[in-house]
């Protein structure tokens, strides 16, 4: 029996490392993503090409609020023109800040290893998840869970996106942190307490990601025997811990205020409530049921081809608001669901052999509440899916026996046939519709570079004051056209406005030599205006006025708080040398000639350069192939 047990023991870690290592693989072609959205940001405010200075250590600063801050980023192009006059974005991750600043001194510009660094903290925080789900399970019910974790979607960003690195810093070392917490459990020495609360610590200082994970810890403390007030002891280092690092965000400034992505619950609470009401299902229903939270600002990408086929709707096709409804119906489902898996393992008791700690049951709700804080996206549920997985494959081990030994009892079997369907749904699922994401997210990022550095818009940039983006859909382009050519030693404008963020045909109308009306000739509700309600949580109003960089904006129709119909005048004529018109198209940013006064012409909408990339990988699985939505025309 010894020598059996020594073998399960051995053999976990192979073929951990195998899972481990087979995923990394099969995602890595999104390590040649390069450079995309926030990290232009980043990389620019160290190396001074930001608009508004910013310190190594407060790199997730895009925005803190002030007046003269607003002001910069704002007559930049960084924040549009519609932006809250008191936006806050300002994130405490001061570890990953550092983490980024190193990168820029040992590796220059060199993304390719920026990533290569990335994929070593990803490596890290699997591997001590692997040791983790070990500390909780026996060998082969681990590896499950693990396989479950390691086959998310969300592995994607984490690995694709430089600014999203700081999520895997904070959950490596909060994992570490509780891993010794279990370790020393049940061995006579543990890991040092000191070390311990060292590593929750560390991982507060990376990313408020590590908020997701600390109900584990500081319930981990309390279920541990002892008398009530020996277990309210216990609290005591965690309450100071929380107090810290809420005193440090408060005097740091940092938080979110007046974004319809980010709601700080400290500051918004109310605002906070509301959302958490619509987002905490859909997290639940991509938790549970694997359809995909980051489908509800990005729109769901089979859409186009379903309503082609009149599987669909024609209006879901570029509407999210009705698939977002589908998402909340999903998440209602998955709801009782996860409420009776989290309800049968605080039902268990303690004396039962092995079962799944209470902790990781109360835990599991409450390391969603961080995420609520902004739009729900898979990437943001690695703390949930870490004890849900956990809470999946032991109500499978436990119902097992009885369905071997008991084959008459069909309530083990159907609750064992139910945990084998939702394992395979989080296993298999995930993988099939994020393949396209995943073989076209490099491709994607390098067209969208490609059309930003093309050389025909050396001349033009160089020489303009006024660069006018008039509609664009990728994150990249929306509002880092400078700092991406300034990364690249490309010339550069001093400024980029972006007029409407929207994936509409739009027209537009020459009222006067410098004044041009731009409007919305569709009112669908795209992932463009889940962007744009991002920058504002605050409907617009017909008539509110907005001035930005020798522009000045009118909003004269709206529709529930979109901006439908817009005046923009500058202070020089839109026939000047130094004005120029950019429009975002399948063949990458193209010059729009404005049209002479008392004329209209229409553009767009708005698509990706899909034609830069070569295979058509991304365009397929959008359903752009054959679709309006990837038409893009100027026409007089």
């Amino acid at each position: 029996m010894r020598r059996e047990g020594v073998r399960a023991w051995c053999s976990y870690p192979l073929l951990a490392l195998s899972v481990i290592g087979a995923t990394l693989a099969l995602r890595a072609p999104v390590l040649r993503t390069g450079f995309i959205v926030d990290d232009y940001a980043q990389v620019s405010m160290l190396t001074g090409a930001f608009p508004v200075k910013r310190t190594p250590l407060e790199l997730f600063t895009f925005s803190n609020g002030s007046a003269e801050d607003i002001a910069a980023l704002r007559d930049f192009g960084y924040l549009p023109w519609w932006s809250h006059a008191a936006l806050r974005v300002s994130l405490f991750r001061p570890l990953s800040s550092a983490l980024m600043w190193c990168d820029l001194h040992v590796f220059g510009l060199n993304a390719f290893a920026f990533h290569l660094h990335s994929a070593c903290w990803w490596l890290a925080m699997m591997t001590v998840l692997a040791a983790v789900l070990r500390q909780l399970l026996p060998p082969l019910p681990a590896l499950l869970a693990l396989t479950l974790c390691a086959a998310h979607p969300g592995h994607i960003m984490f690995l694709g996106w430089l600014a999203n690195r700081n999520a895997m810093v904070a959950t490596t070392l909060a994992l570490a942190g509780l891993w010794g917490q279990l370790a020393g459990r049940g061995a006579a020495r543990g890991p040092p307490r000191a070390l311990i609360m060292l590593a929750y610590t560390l991982s507060l200082c990376a990313s408020e990601y590590a908020l997701g994970f600390l109900p584990y810890a500081v319930l981990c403390d309390v279920e541990r025997s002892g008398t009530r007030s020996v277990r309210l002891r216990r609290l005591i280092p965690w309450l100071l811990l929380l107090f810290a690092y809420g005193v440090l965000r408060v005097l740091g400034g940092f938080g979110a205020r007046g974004s319809g992505m980010y709601v700080d619950p400290i500051a918004e609470p109310l605002s906070f409530l509301r959302a958490a009401f619509v987002r905490f299902p859909v997290l639940v229903g991509d938790l549970v049921l694997a359809v995909r939270s980051t489908w509800w600002s990005a729109g769901f990408p089979w859409a186009p081809q379903l309503a082609a086929q009149g599987w669909l709707p024609a209006a879901w096709a570029v509407d999210l608001r009705p698939l977002r409804s589908v998402q909340v119906a999903v998440g209602l489902v998955a709801l009782p669901i996860l409420a009776g898996f989290v309800a049968r393992s605080l039902g268990r008791r303690l004396s039962e052999p092995a079962p799944c700690p209470h902790f990781l049951a109360l835990g599991l709700p409450l390391s969603l509440v961080p995420a609520l804080s902004a739009f729900p996206e898979s990437r943001l549920l690695l703390p949930g899916l870490f004890a849900w997985s956990v809470l999946l494959v032991d109500a499978g081990r436990a119902a097992w026996p009885i369905v071997r030994n008991d084959r008459g009892m069909l309530r083990a079997r159907f609750a064992f046939g139910s945990v084998v369907v939702l394992w395979l749904l989080g296993v298999v699922l995930p993988p099939l519709y994020s393949m396209s994401e995943n073989q076209a997210m490099a491709p994607l990022a390098n067209a969208v570079r490609a059309s930003i550095l093309a050389p025909a818009l050396d001349g033009a940039l160089e020489r303009s004051r006024h660069v006018l983006l008039i509609a664009a859909v990728d994150p990249t382009t929306t509002i880092y056209i400078p700092l991406v050519r300034r990364v690249h030693g490309r010339p550069a404008p001093s400024s980029c406005q972006l007029l409407m963020s929207t994936t509409s045909t739009l027209r537009l109308s020459r009222l006067a030599s410098n004044s041009i009306v731009v409007e919305r000739l569709e009112d669908a509700y795209s992932a463009a205006d889940a962007y744009a309600s991002a920058l504002n949580e605050m409907p617009l109003t017909s008539g509110q006025r907005f001035v930005s960089d020798g522009m000045r904006v009118t909003v004269e129709r709206v529709l529930d708080g979109r901006p439908m119909r817009a005046r923009f005048e500058l202070d020089t004529s839109f026939d000047d040398p130094g004005v120029v018109l950019l429009m975002q198209t399948v063949f990458g940013l193209m010059l729009v000639t404005p049209p002479r006064v008392g004329d209209s012409i229409s553009v767009g909408p708005a698509v990706p350069p899909f034609a830069l990339m070569g295979a058509g990988v991304w365009a397929r699985a959008r359903g752009c192939s054959d679709t309006r939505s990837c038409r893009t025309h100027t026409r007089q």
